[in-house]
């Protein structure tokens, strides 16, 4: 199977100041991420996370509001590298995906740890107040009637006072500006793939939910000029994904960091993430 690089973009007005909305040509089902996850799996290099490696952008958060030996549940968790890590640093670590030819590889491979098949708007084999954490890693934003479901079922599962770890594509200030413009389509492609969500509109979605959001921090700008700047497109691809993503078993490049760094460029940041406790 082969899918688009680039989805159809459309701006949709809201009370929160608007979202986008991405589109593909294909269905967007399980079917579509097992073929991504297995097709990626053979690529990535597993022994970082086994020495407890996490990314920058939850680094600081999780270990400064994770208690030692907490029960974790990655929800949604593809190729599994936060629930690797997370049982490297000797927590209780679970991973579901409903991907399930992506599930039984990581069985295989990773027989010490729990991997799950399961949908995460409805976790029935989990009963309430279980985990100590939940990170949901950019995966609300890929229901089409909104990302209620899969951050409620997150609080139905936490304990009381537990934290709610979530990552999701941002509706930032530059894609704010250039939607004012006219940059974005139309109308969709037939395919419903995720939205981008202000970070005004999560929040306050996690708040009606009955989450107390502690946290907001938006990252990734170098990847928001990438997408959107007619120049940075041109660019060969993996040079700019060298800089996007974390070498292993390192940081991100200076570059990434600094954009990611400076207060008012960091507003432009592609992704967000929002550490929230259960109340």
């Amino acid at each position: 199977m082969t899918h688009s690089r680039r989805p159809v973009i459309t701006y949709e007005r809201n009370e929160y100041g608007g979202r986008l909305r991405y589109s593909r040509s294909v269905p967007v089902d399980a079917g579509y991420w097992d073929t991504i996850w297995m097709n990626t799996l053979s690529k990535i290099d597993f022994s970082v996370y086994e020495g407890g490696y996490l990314p920058r952008h939850i680094r600081e958060a999780f270990h400064h509001v994770i208690k030692p030996h907490s029960r974790v549940l990655e929800a949604g968790c593809g190729l599994g590298e936060f629930t690797i890590a997370a049982h490297a640093l000797g927590h209780e670590a679970h991973g579901v995906d409903y991907a399930s030819h992506i599930v039984e590889a990581l069985r295989e491979r990773f027989p010490d740890i729990y991997f799950f098949q399961g949908d995460v708007t409805r976790l029935s084999s989990v009963e309430n107040d279980y985990y100590d954490v939940v990170y949901s890693p950019g995966v609300c934003e890929h229901y089409e009637e909104g990302p209620e479901k899969v951050l409620a079922e997150a609080r139905r599962v936490l304990k009381s006072g537990g934290t709610l770890i979530t990552t999701a594509p941002c509706f930032n200030a530059f894609r704010r500006g250039i939607a004012r413009i006219g940059a974005f389509h139309d109308e969709p492609a037939r395919y419903f793939y995720q939205y981008a969500f202000s970070p005004q509109e999560l929040t306050s979605t996690l708040q009606l939910i009955g989450f107390k959001v502690q946290h907001v921090r938006q990252y990734g700008t170098l990847g928001t000029l990438y997408q959107h700047l007619p120049l940075a497109s041109r660019l060969p691809l993996e040079p700019v994904q060298s800089m996007l993503r974390l070498p292993i078993g390192a940081d991100q490049k200076p570059l990434a960091v600094a954009l990611d760094s400076i207060p008012g460029v960091r507003s432009w940041g592609h992704s967000g993430v929002w550490i929230s406790q259960k109340i």
